[in-house]
């Protein structure tokens, strides 16, 4: 990850998950997708998010 500038795909793939809503759940509409993520790829995610918060919030 380092010498590359990039995840391993392994990281940054993620599963669809269908959640239903309140209705008949036959209509496609309501049903919610949601993506769930690897757990290396958020907590990493948020760590550079943090480190890179106040260097953006300077150029603003």
């Amino acid at each position: 990850m380092e010498l590359h500038g990039r995840l391993p795909k392994h990281v940054t793939k993620g599963r669809i998950a269908l959640i239903p809503k309140k209705g008949c759940s036959t209509d496609i509409n309501n049903w919610r997708p949601i993506t769930v993520l690897n757990e290396s790829y958020r907590i990493l995610s948020g760590i550079i998010a943090h480190e890179i918060e106040p260097i953006l919030n300077l150029k603003l």
